[in-house]
């Protein structure tokens, strides 16, 4: 296994350097390392995600690596994009506190983890 490559994200190619580097910024500023940290950016811990189940379900924190290829979001796929991870309701929302063009941003830095 360790001879295996990991596949090489598309955004290595179309990436506009300046806008990831802020994307990572927004990261930071948004403390989104507090669940989505390591190498695998992700801590490993189950967490209730808000959906207000009676059962209480907990969920595994998902690494951010490679999401460019696991659409849809979220453990239910309502999220059939990042853009929507970030404009949906709960704990991801970031419209009221993030100005779009700094979504943009962190989606752009997103799409390269790999």
């Amino acid at each position: 296994l360790t001879s295996l490559q990991p596949p090489e994200t598309p955004a290595q190619y179309a990436v506009d350097a300046d806008q990831v580097r802020r994307g990572e910024q927004v990261f930071a500023e948004q403390d989104c390392a507090q669940c989505h940290s390591g190498s695998a950016f992700t801590n490993g811990q189950l967490v209730d995600v808000g959906t207000s189940s009676p059962a209480g379900e907990l969920y595994d924190t998902p690494s951010l690596r490679w999401l460019w290829l696991s659409a849809p979001y979220f453990h239910d796929g309502r999220a059939a994009t990042l853009g929507d991870v970030f404009s949906m309701a709960g704990a991801h929302y970031l419209l009221d506190k993030v100005r779009m063009d700094d979504i943009d941003a962190l989606i752009a830095y997103l799409l390269t983890l790999r």
